[in-house]
Order: structure tokens, then sequence, then C-alpha cells
């Protein structure tokens, strides 16, 4: 083996571990970074006043195109806040990358618009945190399908239930359903933690399944079962699907 090539096998040696570390080094940031933003919301209480006292209060809007609603002509927009104090370089940062991720997102109202772009509901009326939106559009799936699709359903938390300073995903979110034009907003669920919920075939009713929330750790709450029935505007509970599962766990301790 010749002198240089011993060479070239050194500097190999050297420089890959190197450049190994250095994406190690990249990745951990971007996603400690994530993370730290991922708390981040729709600032309140103190946290408010704090900002307003050294003037950067103010948080920007971030939206992207309407998005179609199956069944109507109609559309909407979610409208979301940018992450308190340095989200415009965030973004900025994000976008060079080409990633804006959903950490930088945190729903706070949606806008609802006719074919020509005129407004013709905003949903909410105060400060909020969205954490979820179902509204089904158009060339989703099989729209023959869909044909009673005629709500839309979210989650939505009004409160800084961890008082944290921040309207987010940290906080407690209650079910809601709205026309499909965002009237007719209405409070389905109240004192529970939501799992899962989807509308039945036929838009009958939603299907749910919840925690009850209590001061227990989240590992310690059985997921129940109940369905919400639109046409009556009633909460059920799955009692019995409910008591056997009760019963189940029971025999865990036999």
């Amino acid at each position: 083996m010749n002198k240089f090539v011993k060479i070239l096998i050194i500097i190999n040696g050297l420089i890959l571990p190197a450049l190994l570390l250095f994406a190690l080094f990249q990745i951990s940031n971007d996603f400690f970074r994530a993370e730290q933003n991922t708390h981040e919301g729709i600032i309140v209480g103190e946290e408010l006043n704090e900002a307003v006292s050294e003037n950067v209060a103010l948080q920007g809007l971030d939206y992207d195109n309407p998005l179609t609603i199956l069944n109507s002509e109609n559309h909407y927009l979610p409208i979301s806040v940018l992450t308190y104090k340095q989200a415009k370089a965030l973004k900025r940062a994000a976008s060079s990358a080409g990633d804006i991720g959903f950490n930088l997102r945190h729903i706070t109202n949606v806008i609802f618009l006719d074919s020509d772009y005129n407004v013709i509901h905003t949903l909410l009326s105060k400060k909020a945190s969205i954490a979820d939106i179902s509204i089904r559009q158009k060339g989703y799936r099989n729209e023959d399908s869909d044909k009673n699709h005629k709500y839309a359903i979210y989650k939505i938390g009004f409160k800084d239930t961890n008082q944290d300073g921040k309207l987010n995903n940290q906080d407690f979110h209650d079910l809601f359903i709205s026309d499909l034009n965002g009237t007719n907003l209405t409070q389905i669920s109240t004192d529970t933690d939501i799992v899962e919920y989807e509308f039945t075939k036929d838009y009958s009713r939603i299907n749910i399944q919840y925690r009850e929330r209590t001061e227990e750790l989240v590992e310690h709450r059985r997921v129940r079962f109940a369905y919400f029935d639109i046409e009556a505007m009633t909460w059920n509970d799955c009692s019995q699907l409910n008591q056997e599962l009760l019963e189940l766990e029971k025999q865990l301790a036999k």
C-alpha cells in the first residue's frame, strides 16, 4: 500500500466521523427546537400582560388557501397564530428549509367564505384554541356516500386550564358541532377528554371515545364510549359497553 493511499484512509477516518457527529447534532437540534415550539400558543393572562409591557404582545396571523367543503359551494379558512416572540424568525427558517411544521401552527378561529371568497361567518367571537377540525372536503373520497354531510366538528378550548399563560393543545378542549357555514355552534362534551370521534356513515350521530376528566394520571383513566345524536342534540353513554369493560378490568385483580 503506497503512502498516498494511506493518507487518504487516514483523512477519511477523520472526516467521516466528524460528518456523522455533525448530522446527529443537526437532527437533535431540530428535534428539541420542535419540542420547545410545541407548547407555544395564544398568549393570555399574565403572559399577555407581560408581553404588552415589553411591546411584543401582537402575534401574527398564519393561514393557507381556503379549503373546499363537501356538499357546499362555500370554503373555510383556518386561522392560526404564529408562535410567541420568535415566531416570524422561526417561520422564515422553516420556509427556507422547505418545511413549515404543524408545531408552528395554533388554530384560533375559522372564517367561512362563499365561492367568491366573501365572508359568510367567523366561527368564534373570542380568543380560543382549536385543536381539531373535522369538515369533509370535496374530492376526499366517494362523495355519493357523503350526501348527508351537513355538519362540522371541532375541539375547542377557551381557558388556560394549566395556567401556563397560553391557550394551546395542553389545555382542556371540548367537542363542538356547527352547520357547514360555521353557524349554530353547539357544545357537545363537558368535562371529558376526547380521545377519538367520527361521524357514522349516515351522519346521524357522532361516535365518541373519551376519558373522564379527573386528577388521575391519564393511563389510569379508562377509555369510555358514547355517541352524540345529532337530530336530538343529545349525548348518550354506551352504558352496557362501558360496564362490560369495567367488569373485564375487575377480572384482572382476581
